[in-house]
């Protein structure tokens, strides 16, 4: 660097350092171009100018110039935004805001004649602030900025002051819509995802509506349908955490498809009404709750979505992503029902039938197609005695000489509760084994889908199997069939299955219990 260019450095600075000083001190310029300058005697000088605390405020309004109002209200200690809209404050926000008040600390007086007072913005004040802690209401008027726009012109007590207000001004001077949307909860949904009662979900592809008693979600029909909980959880922890990332005023932007929207979803945290046992042709009322509409995505990432929520009717850009979004607006009665498709009673079952049938195959080897089948039947409680066996009843009165097994022969294992019949023995009825008849009989209580399905794929089956379990209940009940077809594929993919014409996929470990050996091995 030359002395030159050092010479000019040093000239600049000193020049801003003299604005500096001049502009500290001076106040809006009038008409005439004067400055006013400022009176540095003041009792408040560097001290706050209200004795007061944010956690005292219990109200605030902020009035413009032009009749914008924002009116803010605690109640049971979180802030409310009661006007322009009625929304609950973001906690902090709010807080921040009343806190740029509440310690505002005085510059100093200074002396204004009228035309400098219409300059500072106090001839008319810019902006009006009013708040109370309860007991005792005080009045702000909020000017422009000063000079260097760190600190701002405001009348407090009938006194005009200089405050250390350029955060505050910065707030104000954005607008009352903005200072809104910063200060209202982002959060869209007033209501817990657990508080959740009614939920009903209607999109083009048809209406879905799902009711919750105790901890249990059903889908309404006739008859109702068990619901998936973890499920419709789901759906509602994603709907009840949607966060407007942009507020919207007025109408929808185009392309927003809020006119026709991809789903419009109804929840309501008041119990369902129980059904009427008596028929009537009045619709039934459903009671006040919250209404959400999804739109289209916000841009080609599909990060974020326009939606509605009424009450109190407000649009915005929410955080709702692609996922989420497919899950809420693809739902149906399919995709919620509960996974458990049925359940029996294992001391229920009288028998359980397996028919196998194994597709010819060329690859890896060549395997003719062949079939064959496998019955278990639940032994009859009233067991006949073998021959072999004492038909006397043993003494009923104590004997301390200790029994004695019969010379020459081996102790009598019991019979089974099961017997099976297979296609490779014959049909010979041979003893089953309890405890693989019984991890079957496990699989069904319940028989747990994996997911649901719309069809059944037929590519590359390797076997089909029939399962018939019959059950007959206590007291005489009628004998009740229940038939599941399974389709297995070559590949190690999951079992296609059907059962009263419910399609699903089960977990393919389903296979050890169907294809094991049942009779009892000696």
């Amino acid at each position: 660097m030359n002395f030159k260019t050092t010479i000019i450095l040093i000239v600049l600075l000193a020049a801003a350092l003299v604005f500096v000083f001049f502009a500290r001190d001076t106040g809006p310029e009038t008409p005439g171009g004067s400055p006013v300058e400022t009176t540095l005697s003041d009792d408040l000088q560097g001290k706050k100018i209200f004795q007061i605390t944010s956690a005292e405020v219990s109200s605030m309004s902020i009035s413009t110039k032009s009749g914008e109002k924002l009116s803010l209200v605690r109640r049971d200690g979180q802030w409310q935004i009661e006007s322009p809209i009625k929304w609950l404050g973001d906690q902090w926000a709010v807080s921040g805001l009343i806190d740029s008040i509440v310690d505002l600390r005085s510059r100093g007086l200074v002396e204004l004649d009228a035309e400098s007072r219409a300059a500072a913005g106090l001839a008319e004040p810019l902006y009006t602030i009013d708040f109370s802690d309860g007991s005792t209401a005080r009045t702000l008027y909020v000017g422009g900025r000063s000079g260097l726009g760190s600190d701002v012109y405001a009348q407090f007590e009938k006194k005009d002051r200089l405050v250390t207000g350029g955060s505050l001004a910065g707030k104000l001077e954005e607008g009352i819509d903005k200072l809104v949307a910063d200060l209202r909860d982002k959060k869209l949904v007033n209501l817990a995802a657990t508080d959740v009662k009614q939920l009903e979900i209607d999109r083009p592809g048809g209406k879905i509506t799902l009711h919750k008693t105790g901890a249990q979600w059903s889908i309404v029909g006739e008859p109702p349908i068990l619901a998936e909980s973890s499920a419709v959880d789901d759906l509602l922890f994603s709907l009840t955490a949607l966060r407007g990332e942009e507020f919207i005023s007025g109408n929808a932007p185009a392309g927003a498809r809020l006119d026709a929207p991809r789903a419009t979803i109804y929840l309501s945290g008041e119990p369902p009404a129980p059904p009427s046992s008596q028929p009537t042709t009045t619709p039934a009322t459903r009671p006040a709750g919250t209404i959400i509409e999804i739109g289209q995505f916000t841009d080609i990432q599909k990060q974020q979505t326009f939606v509605r929520v009424s009450p109190p009717d407000v649009i915005a850009k929410s955080n709702l992503a692609e996922p989420a979004w497919k899950k809420i607006t693809g739902a149906n009665s399919v995709s919620l029902r509960s996974l458990n498709v049925f359940e029996i009673d294992p001391e229920e079952v009288s028998s359980i039938r397996i028919e196998s049938e194994r597709l010819a195959t060329t690859q890896p080897t060549t395997q003719p197609a062949s079939t064959q089948f496998v019955q278990l039947t639940r032994r009859a409680e009233a067991i006949t005695l073998r021959p072999d066996l004492p038909t006397t009843l043993p003494a009923t009165t104590p004997t301390t000489t200790p029994a004695t097994q019969p010379a020459g022969t081996e102790p009598v294992d019991p019979p089974s509760r099961w017997q099976v019949a297979t296609q490779v023995e014959g049909a010979t009825i041979l003893d089953a084994d309890d405890v693989k008849v019984g991890a079957i009989l496990a699989v069904f209580r319940p028989l747990r889908a994996e997911r649901y399905v719309e069809a059944i794929s037929t590519d590359g089956v390797a076997a089909r199997h029939t399962i018939i379990i019959k059950t007959q209940g206590p007291g005489g009940a009628p004998e009740r069939e229940h038939r599941i077809s399974l389709a297995v594929p070559a590949e190690d993919k999951p079992l296609q299955a059907e059962y009263d014409s419910m399609k699903f996929e089960l977990p393919r470990a389903v296979l050890t219990q169907i294809e094991q050996q049942y009779a009892k091995q000696p």
